[in-house]
């Protein structure tokens, strides 16, 4: 990867984080909040529903997986039973542009390809006659190699109108996902038109407001992830560290908040390094 996707962010506190959420057929519009994205591997235990850290040569779910591959000589990674593959993810803060309707119990209505929305809300409140104004949402876009080789490649790829190069952080790009379930696509374009303009136009983004991407994930130790594939809840985990509790629970919480993405993978993605 290049300058864009790989780079670890600083510290703050934890807040829980919201993920974007990709939705083949429509469209979404960022602006990247930073100008380096973190590079973490997890894996997705189905069982739990959860995806937690990989933590290297001391990871007892690689290790797992190293013994099952030498138990199964000339099977396909994939085919084998039991294994739980090692995923390559990226993470960075964005702004969530994209147009949308909000009703009157706070749910948010997206337009499809057509720019239309739906005609009306869930409850059934007549959406035709809402205004659609910018989400202007803080999030977490969390993907895999394929969606940020795209973003890499546009890094420092285009210019500002001072004839500089722009970074990623100076122009919107735009979402577009297509298929469902495993065969799910993300393709992404950049909008040139707003290259150098604002992030927002009359909203102003606090480095504040930013989630602490080193605290976005579920990261469990050696032991406690041996516990885990031993039938210990991952309730149970976080109950028992001392003094962590509630941070933890918060932490599972938005992980838990962003696994329809992760579930929409494709079975690439899973494999992907």
């Amino acid at each position: 990867m290049g300058h864009f996707a790989d780079i670890p962010t600083g510290d703050s506190t934890f807040k829980k984080a919201t993920f974007t959420r990709i939705t083949s057929g429509f469209p979404l519009r960022i602006r990247m909040l930073e100008e380096k994205a973190r590079k973490v591997h997890k894996h997705y235990l189905p069982k739990d529903k959860i995806s937690i850290e990989c933590l290297g040569r001391e990871c007892p779910l690689c290790i797992q997986n190293s013994k099952l591959m030498d138990e199964n000589p000339g099977k396909k990674y994939n085919e084998i039973r039991g294994l739980i593959p090692r995923q390559t993810r990226f993470m960075v803060n964005v702004l969530n542009k994209t147009l949308v309707k909000t009703d009157a119990f706070g749910n948010v209505y997206y337009a499809g390809l057509d720019g239309q929305f739906p005609a009306q809300s869930s409850s059934g409140e007549n959406l035709l006659a809402l205004k659609a104004k910018p989400l202007n949402a803080v999030e977490i876009l969390e993907r895999g190699v394929k969606l940020f080789e795209q973003l890499d490649a546009y890094d420092a790829a285009v210019a500002m109108p001072d004839g500089s190069r722009a970074t990623i952080a100076n122009f919107d790009i735009i979402l577009l996902a297509s298929g469902k379930d495993k065969t799910m696509s993300v393709t992404a374009y950049p909008d040139m038109a707003s290259i150098g303009t604002p992030v927002a136009d009359g909203v102003e983004v606090d480095k504040l407001e930013l989630y602490d991407l080193l605290t976005a994930t579920i990261r469990l130790s050696a032991d406690e992830i041996t516990k885990l594939l031993g039938g210990i809840s991952i309730s149970d985990i976080f109950g028992a560290r001392s003094g962590q509790v509630e941070d933890s629970t918060d932490t599972l919480d938005s992980e838990v908040e962003g696994l329809n993405e992760a579930v929409n993978e494709s079975i690439a993605d899973l494999f992907e390094e």
